[in-house]
């Protein structure tokens, strides 16, 4: 069965690998498509995973194809990346890509031998697989795979070491490990469904990215377990009380005067989110006692005591979390600071002047501008002096708010100071009067200049224009800003404009000139004894273009390749001279453009089949040799009768082999009519007419004239004339025996005569054996019954000497020595008569 009959067995149920493979086996030999694998073929694929696969697909033939996987079950093509086929893919003659393969062992069968199948498409309209051009990888690189089953799964916590409890509100990671066959280990948390004996306890997340965390919910035990496709891991979990994550002090860095007291109090965050008063619990310390002491006393726990100036940490611990701040001891004296202006605004570059004004424990009052150390809680922003001659005088650096602070000793005030941008003054356009010619691009820029003498690029934040877009335009789109371009020769003004201010700078478009020159076609392959014209193509600056062919000045980088007209009427056709790579430039005015050309072997471009309009009669054993001659764009032509493919227009009216050995022979069939034989080879074609025709006797036909058409045997073709008018039957006196005595087959009996006597023309059997009548050498002495049989229809047949006397290739079975037989064809009678007699002679030769 071939694959020519691949939808119809579809129809009834075949499948289409299967019904493809023992065709293309021959075929693939030499593969159409190699697909080499590039990764391991023989894979074990665990039953709830993937496993990749790679082959490299080369496209072996002359033509571009567009080519497809025939779907395997349970095995998906990657088709993103570059590199990647896709599906369909085209690939050029000897281009490649890669078939990358996903094996899902979820959609497998339990083991896999076979493809993947890389088929032609069945057209633009239809892109599933044809089955007339496919290709697999050879029998070592076939797909061999086996589904490794989930034998078990185990559940795990993520710390070995450590008892598997959790607090109250924290979380810990539980992993599932699947155990399959031959081995395979695999973690299986996000593939399994996970759950919790009593939620109440804990709860386990089938959520994606936290798969498996377990968090406790009550105090208590439960059991987490893991479930896929029927198996099961479990794994058991205590949750205990929640636990202290964290402690806070407050208030956090006061400042107390030298002799007063400060409570400090500890609140524990729980691991449940809720919070705990632990003052009385924790254990307070500070890092400086001589500055302040901090009680652990029951009744005063937290309570601190400032003893003198300066600056002490103070500490809460409970188990193993410590927490700290300071705690900072001043003079009596001074209560607060007062900083003026409280809330003042400048722009940035200029500045503002302020005042510290000291707020006593007696609600006196003194300036401390000079005394007080002041201070910026964002530089960048705002500045400001400590300087003798300028003591709070604060210079806007930035744009933004800015914290001012006056600290004297452990005091301090603050005001805020917002910084407002500079102000633009003016915008300087870059670059400035310029020419460029029509179609070209023009990237722009603009300056900002503002009023503390910085500047800024503000390209992308003005408002471009022309003042005749007709001339030129200016892009404001997000992506390309400030980009102009020229429209048509004149003049125009490009302005930028921002905040009221706008900046402006002269542009000239000029005629445009020649920007690059395409040759096309481009990249072609060239049969060798062929021609191709070229064509340059001249792209201007405005994106305008222009036939140059007959302009530029065309060259061959090897002109034993191919070469390239510079003459009137052929500027720019390449005639190909050999085999091989060459590139073709065609250069105007310093520029130039190039591809390449590549000449390959000459192509098949007609075919010729002989004999042309041939006749053959009807029968099973009639047929007639024919040969095809190909003809090649390097005018050489081939016999290619064993590569064209054979076909009939008719097999009921003759058939045609394409088996190895009988390429090209036709054979007859039952009905009398004309058919066409066609030999095609790569969608070249050839045709002659062939007519099967109903034998009559007395019609030319094979070298001779028809003379019997009693079948089998008795199917003859008589030679034109007599052979010999007097010869004799040879070999008096030696019997040649039982070989040479049949009545109805001369072709045996001439054999077994020439066997005996030797091959000679001088004895009727002999001259028989030798004649060569119309390029046929398969002529022989009739039998007596043949003989007969010729005598029946003498006189259509015609060339018979009336009345003479004509040897058969029968030997006398009665006087088998001296005798043989022959007929008169006067009366049609037979007789034995001595082998010496000259007597006539007519070869016979059997065509059906």
């Amino acid at each position: 069965m071939t694959c020519r009959f691949a939808s119809l067995m579809t129809r009834i149920g075949l499948g289409f690998l299967g019904l493809c493979i023992p065709i293309l086996g021959a075929a693939l030999s030499k593969p159409t498509f190699s697909i080499v694998a590039t990764t391991p073929t023989q894979v074990i694929v665990p039953s709830t995973g993937a496993v990749k696969v790679h082959y490299q697909v080369t496209n072996n033939t002359k033509l571009t194809r567009t080519l497809t996987m025939v779907p395997i079950k349970g095995i998906s093509q990657n088709t993103s990346g570059l590199e990647n086929c896709k599906s369909p893919f085209t690939l050029a003659p000897n281009q490649s890509c890669l078939l990358s393969l996903q094996l899902n062992g979820n959609e497998l069968p339990a083991s896999y031998l076979g493809g993947p199948m890389v088929c032609k498409t069945n057209g633009p309209k239809d892109p599933s697989p044809s089955p007339f051009l496919c290709s697999r990888p050879s029998a070592e690189s076939i797909l061999s795979i086996k589904v490794a089953p989930l034998l078990a799964i185990k559940v795990y916590h993520g710390r070995p070491l450590l008892n598997s409890s959790v607090a109250h509100g924290l979380s810990r990671k539980f992993y599932a490990i699947g155990f399959f066959a031959n081995e395979i280990h695999r973690n299986l948390t996000q593939n399994v469904v996970w759950h919790s004996s009593d939620s109440s306890i804990a709860t386990v997340s089938n959520s994606l990215g936290s798969y498996g965390f377990v968090t406790g919910v009550n105090v208590g035990d439960t059991t987490i377990s893991a479930s896929l496709n029927g198996l099961s891991g479990s794994a058991p979990i205590h949750v205990t009380d929640a636990v202290v994550t964290q402690i806070q002090i407050t208030p956090s860095e006061p400042s107390i005067a030298k002799g007063t007291n400060q409570q400090f109090t500890a609140t524990g965050i729980l691991s449940n989110e809720t919070t705990l008063d632990l003052t009385t619990q924790v254990s307070w310390t500070s890092t400086n006692s001589a500055v302040a002491a901090i009680s652990n006393a029951s009744g005063s726990q937290g309570l601190a005591t400032g003893n003198a100036v300066g600056t002490t940490s103070i500490a809460a611990s409970y188990g193993l979390q410590t927490t700290s701040t300071s705690l900072k001891v001043t003079a009596a004296t001074l209560s607060l600071i007062q900083v003026t202006p409280v809330n003042p605004s400048i722009h940035k570059g200029t500045a503002q002047q302020f005042m510290a004004t000291g707020v006593y424990s007696d609600n006196s009052t003194e300036d401390l501008t000079s005394f007080v150390t002041w201070n910026s809680s964002d530089p960048l922003v705002a500045s400001i002096e400590n300087a003798p001659d300028t003591p709070g005088l604060a210079l806007g650096v930035g744009t933004g708010e800015s914290r001012i602070t006056a600290t004297y000793g452990s005091v301090s005030g603050n005001a805020s100071l917002t910084v407002t941008p500079a102000q633009l003054t003016s915008i300087v356009i870059s670059p400035y009067n310029l020419s460029i010619p029509n179609g070209y691009s023009q990237q722009y820029t603009a300056k900002g200049i503002y009023t503390d003498n910085t500047t800024q690029d503000l390209t992308t934040e003005v408002a471009w224009a022309s003042s005749d877009t007709n001339v030129a335009t200016i892009s404001n789109a997000p992506d390309s800003p400030g980009a102009a371009v020229g429209k048509s020769v004149g003049s125009t003004r490009i302005t930028a404009s921002l905040s009221g201010v706008t900046g402006v700078a002269p542009l000239n478009i000029i005629e445009a000139v020649l920007d690059s020159i395409v040759v096309t076609p481009a990249n072609t392959s060239l049969p060798l004894g062929t021609n191709q014209q070229y064509k340059a193509i001249g792209i201007f600056s405005d994106a305008s273009e222009e036939n140059l062919t007959t302009d530029v000045t065309w060259t061959s980088s090897d002109t034993s390749v191919v070469t390239i007209s510079n003459a009137t009427d052929t500027q720019g056709l390449v005639q190909s001279v050999s085999l091989g790579n060459a590139t073709l430039k065609a250069s105007l005015n310093g520029l130039s453009g190039t591809t390449g050309i590549t000449v390959s072997a000459a192509i098949l471009t007609g075919i010729t089949v002989t004999p042309a309009d041939s006749s053959i009669p009807r029968g099973i054993n009639s047929t007639q040799q024919m040969t095809a001659t190909g003809a090649y764009t390097d005018s050489t032509t081939k016999d290619i009768t064993t590569e064209v493919y054979w076909q009939s227009d008719n097999g009921n009216i003759a058939t045609v082999s394409n088996a190895v050995g009988t390429e090209g022979l036709v054979t007859a069939q039952e009905v009398a009519a004309t058919t066409n034989i066609i030999a095609t080879q790569n969608l070249i074609s050839g045709s002659t007419s062939l007519t099967v025709f109903a034998p009559q006797i007395g019609q030319s036909y094979g070298g001779g004239i028809i003379a019997c058409s009693w079948g089998g045997l008795l199917s003859l073709i008589a030679a034109p004339t007599d052979i010999s008018s007097g010869i004799m039957w040879g070999g008096t006196g030696t019997a040649i025996g039982l070989g040479a005595q049949s009545t109805i087959d001369g072709a045996s009996n001439t054999q077994a005569i020439v066997n005996t006597l030797g091959l000679s023309n001088s004895y009727a059997a002999g001259l028989c054996a030798t004649y060569n009548g119309g390029g046929y050498t398969d002529w022989f002495l009739p039998s007596s019954e043949q003989l007969h049989c010729l005598w029946s229809y003498y006189a259509n047949i015609g060339g018979f000497y009336p009345g003479g006397d004509y040897w058969s290739s029968t030997e006398s079975s009665e006087n088998s020595t001296y005798n043989a037989i022959t007929e008169n064809f006067l009366y049609g009678v037979q007789s034995n008569v001595d082998k010496s007699a000259p007597l006539r002679v007519r070869c016979v030769r059997q065509f059906m």
